[in-house]
């Protein structure tokens, strides 16, 4: 994915936590990924560590639990390059 991409994507849990962490999920989008490093996002990857990197980033999305447990949803918008060109 290049760095000029426009993204987001949204996994959250309904039941209000999301593994071990206190999160429901996350929220990410392409100015989240610029402000990761690759070795931090590998790192985070590498140790099945989303909680970590996305609460450091304000991209956790807490709610505490809710009682709810129905799925998990998912969410995913991608706009494709931005800025660039169109050729003639």
């Amino acid at each position: 994915m290049g760095d000029n991409e426009d993204f987001l994507f949204i996994s959250a849990g309904t039941d209000g936590i999301d593994g071990h962490s206190e999160a429901m999920g996350g929220i990410v989008d392409s100015d989240t990924k610029k402000k990761i490093d690759e070795h931090a996002m590998r790192s985070s990857i590498d140790n099945n560590d989303s909680y970590t990197i996305l609460s450091r980033n304000h991209s956790a999305i807490m709610s505490g639990r809710t009682g709810n447990n129905v799925s998990d949803i998912f969410v995913g918008y991608y706009a494709g390059e931005t800025g660039r060109k169109k050729a003639d």
